[in-house]
C-alpha cells in the first residue's frame, strides 16, 4: 500500500507540473500562490499550504480551460473551499514563485509577472506527513529535480 501511495503521489506531482506548464503557455505566467492563510480557515492548521492548494485547484479547474482533472479522493472540501490532497490526506505544497536567492536557501517572493521565468515548487509531504519550509524531509515527493529556470 505504501509503494502504491508513493507512486500515486509521484504521478499527481507530475500531472500538476504539466498542468501549470500548460497554464503558463496559455497565460504567460504560472498560477499564483500566497503567503497568507484563508482567514476563516486558520483553525485547520495548514496555513499557506492549505491556501495554495486551494488557489491552485481554482486556477486549474475554474477558468475557461480545465488544465487538470481530479478524482474525488484527490480532493477535500471545506464549506466552499476545495483543496488537492495527497494520498496521506495533506494538501499538496504549491509555491510560486519560490526563488532561492543564495546558498542559505533564503527566498524572495514577488509578483508572478516579474518572476514568471521560474518554475513553481510542487510537492507532497510524503508518507511521514511532515513539512519543513526549508526544503522538506527526505521522503517528500517533489518536482524540484527539474530546473527552476525556463
Amino acid at each position: 500500500h505504501r509503494s502504491a501511495s508513493i507512486s500515486r503521489a509521484q504521478a499527481t506531482v507530475a500531472a500538476l507540473d504539466l498542468a501549470v506548464e500548460s497554464f503558463y503557455h496559455d497565460n504567460g505566467y504560472y498560477p499564483t500562490s500566497s503567503l497568507r492563510r484563508v482567514a476563516s480557515y486558520t483553525d485547520i492548521g495548514w496555513s499557506c499550504q492549505f491556501t495554495n492548494s486551494w488557489l491552485l485547484y481554482q486556477q486549474l479547474t475554474q477558468g475557461p480551460k480545465v488544465y487538470c482533472k481530479f478524482q474525488a479522493d484527490q480532493l477535500r472540501s471545506y464549506s466552499t473551499l476545495t483543496v488537492i490532497i495527497d494520498p496521506w490526506g495533506k494538501p499538496y505544497v504549491y509555491f510560486n514563485p519560490a526563488i532561492y536567492t543564495n546558498q542559505n536557501l533564503s527566498w524572495e517572493v514577488s509578483s508572478c509577472a516579474k518572476y514568471s521565468q521560474f518554475r513553481p515548487d510542487i510537492a507532497s509531504d510524503g508518507p511521514d506527513r511532515l513539512s519543513n519550509e526549508f526544503g522538506g524531509t527526505s521522503d517528500d515527493i517533489t518536482n524540484y529535480g527539474k530546473t527552476r529556470w525556463r
